[in-house]
Formats: C-alpha cells, sequence, structure tokens
C-alpha cells in the first residue's frame, strides 16, 4: 500500500484501589488510576495522538435498618480528567510529512451518586437514587502556516444534569428475583460529536432518555437465567452518518426516538461436564415522527442476534467449546431505509488444558469456516451500490496462550 497504513500504540496503565470495612456495616471502596497512551497510526493522514486519562472514586456501603425496616444504600463520586495532543501530518509511506494540524482537546467529568433500598416485608423492596452529573469539555487549536483549512480557536462548553431512578424489586427464598426500574439518563456528546470548526462548536445538545425496564433472574437446578424487556423514550439522540470517504462522520441530534427489546441469557448445565450458554437480544430502534425519516428504524442494531456455547470439560483436566454468533437478518445502513446488510452465522472453536493447578494452554480458532462477513456499519443518509459503509468482520484467525493463576 502507498501510504503504508499502519497503527502502532505504546501505553502504560496504573491504578491502586482500597477496600475498608469502617464497621461492622459500614465499607469504603475506591482508588485512583491513571493511563497514557501514545498512537502513531499512518491512514489518510499520519494521525500522531498523545493522551492522559485519570481520576479517583470513592464509594460507601452501608446496611442496617430504618424504622425496624431492613435497608441498604451506597454514595459515591467519580472524578476524571481527560487530555488528548493531536497533531497531523502529510503520509509519506507512511512517516510524517508536513504538519497538517495542531489540536488540544480537555475533558473533565464529575459524577456523584447515590441509591438505596427499603424491604416493605421479607421480600419486596422499593429502590430509589439519582446521580448528578457534570461534563466539561474545552478545545483549543492552532493554525498552521501554509494550511488554509486550519484555524485559531478556543471552545469549551459545560454540560450538568440530575438523572433520578426508582424501581421495586421481589426477591422469592430461593434468590430467583423480580424487578422494575424507570431511570432517567444522560450522554453529553464528545469531542468528534462537537466537530469544532473555526466558528466554534457544532449546535449539539445532551443526549436524554427515560428508560423503563422490567426482568426476572434467577438459578434453579441445572438452570441460571436472565431476562429484561425494556422500552425507552429519548430526546435529542445522539446519531452519526457518514459524508464523505475522507469525512466519515458527522453528528446530529434527533428529535424523538425510542430503543426498546429484550435481552435474555440461559446458562443449562445439561451434565456434569456439559454445560450450554445462550445470550438472545432483539432490538427494534426507531424514529418518532421525524419530519426527515417518519418512523424508520435507526441503523447499525441488527433486530436479531443470537450466540450459543456448548462446552465439555472433561475430567482430565482439558475442555472443547464449540460456539456461534447468528445475526438471521443484518441491520438497515442507511436513515432512508433502502439498504440492509447481509445476515451472518460465524462458528468459533475454543480449546484448553490444565497443565497443573493455576497453570492453563489455550487455543481459540475464530472464524472456523473463514466466512466473509459484514459485522457491523457506519451510517449514511441514503445508501448506494458503492456506499463505503460496512466493516469487514475478522477473518479465520488462531489465538494462543498461557494462563496462570496465582
Amino acid at each position: 500500500m502507498a501510504n503504508d497504513y499502519a497503527r502502532d500504540v505504546t501505553g502504560v496503565r496504573t491504578a491502586l484501589t482500597l477496600n475498608w470495612d469502617i464497621a461492622d456495616h459500614l465499607a469504603l471502596s475506591g482508588g485512583v488510576y491513571g493511563v497514557w497512551k501514545d498512537l502513531e497510526h499512518p491512514i489518510f493522514q499520519v494521525i500522531a495522538q498523545e493522551s492522559r486519562n485519570y481520576g479517583l472514586y470513592a464509594k460507601l456501603d452501608w446496611d442496617g435498618e430504618i424504622a425496624g425496616l431492613r435497608a441498604d444504600a451506597y454514595a459515591g463520586i467519580w472524578g476524571r480528567q481527560g487530555d488528548l495532543d493531536s497533531h497531523f501530518y502529510l503520509n509519506r509511506a507512511g512517516s510524517r510529512g508536513a504538519l497538517r494540524s495542531v489540536s488540544y482537546q480537555n475533558a473533565r467529568a464529575l459524577d456523584v451518586f447515590g441509591e438505596g433500598r427499603l424491604f416493605l416485608s421479607d421480600q419486596l423492596a422499593v429502590i430509589g437514587g439519582a446521580t448528578y452529573g457534570r461534563a466539561e469539555r474545552d478545545y483549543d487549536s492552532r493554525a498552521v502556516p501554509g494550511v488554509a483549512t486550519t484555524f485559531n480557536l478556543k471552545a469549551s462548553k459545560t454540560f450538568d444534569w440530575i438523572a433520578p431512578r426508582l424501581g421495586l424489586l421481589w426477591e422469592a427464598p430461593d434468590g430467583a428475583q423480580l424487578f422494575a426500574n424507570v431511570t432517567r439518563s444522560v450522554e453529553p456528546p464528545n469531542f468528534g460529536a462537537l466537530s469544532p470548526t473555526g466558528t466554534g462548536f457544532a449546535p449539539v445538545e445532551a443526549q436524554e432518555a427515560v428508560t423503563f425496564e422490567a426482568g426476572a433472574r434467577g438459578r434453579r437446578g441445572a438452570f441460571i437465567w436472565d431476562v429484561t424487556a425494556y422500552h425507552a423514550e429519548l430526546e435529542k439522540e445522539l446519531l452519526q452518518f457518514s459524508v464523505s470517504p475522507d469525512r466519515p462522520a458527522t453528528t446530529f441530534n434527533a428529535q424523538e426516538t425510542y430503543h426498546r427489546g429484550l435481552e435474555a441469557a440461559l446458562d443449562w448445565r445439561l451434565a456434569p461436564a456439559w454445560r450450554l450458554r445462550q445470550t438472545y437480544a432483539w432490538s427494534d430502534f426507531a424514529f418518532r415522527d421525524d419530519p426527515q425519516y417518519g418512523d424508520n428504524r435507526l441503523p447499525v442494531a441488527p433486530e436479531h442476534l443470537y450466540r450459543a456455547e456448548l462446552r465439555y470439560d472433561s475430567p482430565q483436566g482439558w475442555f472443547l467449546a464449540p460456539s456461534l454468533e447468528w445475526s438471521p437478518r443484518g441491520p438497515y445502513v442507511d436513515f432512508a431505509n433502502t439498504t440492509r446488510a447481509p445476515s451472518y452465522a460465524v462458528a468459533h472453536l475454543n480449546a484448553g488444558w490444565a497443565l497443573q493447578p493455576g497453570l492453563s494452554v489455550f487455543v481459540d480458532l475464530r472464524n472456523v469456516t473463514d466466512e466473509a462477513y459484514v459485522s457491523n456499519v457506519q451510517p449514511v443518509i441514503t445508501a448506494g451500490a458503492a456506499t463505503a459503509a460496512y466493516w469487514p468482520g475478522d477473518r479465520r484467525s488462531v489465538f494462543a496462550g498461557l494462563v496462570l493463576d496465582f
């Protein structure tokens, strides 16, 4: 390839955690962390970026009684900051050419949260909680001499919100649970969505949603299950679509959309050495009376997705686990709902052997039949025959390694 595409990443991660039982019914957990990453990414240009992300968190857990009724609660805080220094260069056969752009992105976020449960009886609890969130975005770009598309700009924007939650939980004596919740959530736009230009940030607002969910989970005999149905009413959903090959996505706020669906998991111990794990997701995401797209379905999410793994654990310490991922009907590629991605079914095979206590080896064969398939799509407004919106799935590949437990 003429531009010698590559993606080289060097990174360092560090964390320090704390767990402290302050009293019989009171515990504190928390920590600090930091991540440094250096990216050298020759594609249509050479993207050279250095990022630093760091933060701290703390959570206080309590259990006891309120007015003679069993209760528990937690409260906490999570503060974090991310800084990104970005430089774009002309791609000279995979090496840096002339400088094309310089920008500095700084983001800060804070979440303060709390939630409690009050058991009205031995089996029924009412749940209430809320989160206060704040997100700040600061952007600083520098004009590069001789590059007309660059500019000097300093822009900043702050989002803050309160998101409450209310729910009910019923728990059977054997531990099985029924639950129902209603939750408000807010997602602020990132720098990519704000798309800074010479005139400042794009007029993109935070996404808001109210989600209703109900479900059941538990264990009985050879079965473990977890089933949840949900319906979310969204305002100003953050949606992306491709503009052109060199400008892959622009973000806009939809007016009203909804997400509803079902997520189910079933773990079945067929015999002492045999275990079948299955997950299924039904997703129905769509516009609601949109002036341009009407009630069209949203692209990207497939309507049905099924995964299964059948695992055999031998008495001699080795295991064999074939698995399947099946999307029987591909998602729409475009907001106009003219084109769907093709369906697919992909098989995998995982195997391993315990050499001795605490030491094992594994081999993971992905896409056993070397299926050519579309694993994801980048939405466009209206798809055409030559639309560059499809992300290919990984072809046949093999991973092997050692697992050491100590």
